[in-house]
């Protein structure tokens, strides 16, 4: 299944999965493993302690289609292949007047970006995929990538990777600073928070993924001490509780009623979304009573495990659906289908929820 094209320098770059039906019979081997130092010494703007795959995938979605990334870059937990220490891998077939001349592929990651592969002009090959990427560096796509998370193996979990519109993000660290971060997708660099509400719901996004996992580990936990576990319980229990509400009623109060009507594949996917919220309901207020006995009373985690830990992985089983299709689908649609009055509309009904005494 072929997927975006660009063109550059006489050479049409196809992103292919698998290099369906293209043949190559002859050429020289493209190995560049220090790609990323490449594009910083040639022009890439600042990244903020970022790494370069992020905003190389970033680009790679502007150059094939943008609001599409993630399709068009076979980038999806169907797809996404999982090779040594790359958190994307995509396949390029490229050709000259039609012809195949080369197959190679992009491995991007928290180690850096390289591409590798076999080409008959390796060096034409490699100089014009810089300069698609470099010829507006600037510009990006917003995309939310589902890729694995190399550190843990085949069984790794989905998380989200690349550009949202306001920061790069992560699942794991900058390769230039070497700091462990939370596997939960967090910002990468000094960026203020997000202003828009598409960049806000994603930070509440973020945060919900933070808190699901925290309830993940706390029910796998054998040796917290009964502070850490206290002060876990407390934070899930009060997230759960305060924060999530008021971000549910940003997307049932505020989006929903200014999209539904306007495309009726959205409206589908819009019905959904409310749908699940009430879904929700049951296992969240469950997992807020554990939590709340756990933070009063932590010496009984033992007692509770088995049902902490069937309701915090249905939790976080549900919303990791959930949040995918509106990270795909809803979020994408309020920047494509409403203009600035009615997102800024939006961010100040966002704030009102969260300045209320």
């Amino acid at each position: 299944m072929s997927y975006g094209v660009f063109e550059t320098r006489g050479l049409e770059f196809q992103v292919d999965d698998g290099f369906t039906a293209v043949e190559l019979e002859d050429g020289v081997d493209v190995e560049v493993e220090d790609l990323d130092a490449r594009l910083l010494a040639r022009g890439l703007p600042d990244l903020n302690g970022a790494p370069v795959a992020s905003w190389a995938f970033a680009r790679l979605g502007a150059l094939v289609g943008g609001e599409d990334a993630t399709r068009r870059l076979a980038l999806d937990p169907d797809t996404v292949e999982h090779v040594d220490d790359a958190l994307f891998v995509i396949d390029f077939v490229v050709r000259a007047s039609g012809a195949p001349v080369a197959k190679v592929q992009l491995q991007g990651g928290t180690i850096g970006v390289a591409l590798l592969g076999v080409a008959r002009d390796a060096t034409a090959v490699l100089e014009a995929f810089e300069a698609a990427l470099l010829a507006a560096p600037g510009e990006v796509a917003v995309c939310r990538v589902l890729t694995l998370d190399p550190t843990q193996g085949a069984d790794a979990p989905i998380h989200a990777y690349g550009f949202d519109g306001a920061r790069y993000l992560s699942p794991l660290s900058s390769p230039r600073d070497g700091a462990n971060v939370d596997p939960a997708m967090i910002g990468i660099g000094k960026k203020a928070a997000a202003t828009d509400p598409v960049g806000r719901l994603l930070e509440c996004h973020d945060k919900l993924r933070k808190f699901s996992a925290t309830a993940v580990r706390l029910a796998d936990s054998h040796d917290g001490t009964p502070d850490e576990i206290r002060d876990a319980a407390a934070g899930v229990a009060r997230y759960f509780t305060q924060a999530l509400p008021r971000h549910t009623a940003d997307e049932d109060e505020s989006l929903l009623p200014r999209l539904r009507g306007l495309d009726d594949a959205l409206d589908r996917e819009l019905t959904e979304m409310e749908r699940e919220h009430r879904a929700h309901e049951g296992p969240i207020a469950e997992l807020i009573g554990m939590c709340h006995a756990l933070s009063e009373a932590p010496e009984r985690l033992d007692e509770v495990r088995p049902e902490l830990k069937r309701v915090a992985a249905q939790v976080d089983e549900d919303f990791g659906v959930h949040l995918a299709r509106e990270e795909n689908i809803i979020f994408p649609a309020v920047q494509r289908l409403l203009d600035d009055e009615a997102q800024n509309a939006i961010a100040n009904e966002m704030s009102g929820r969260r300045n209320k005494s």
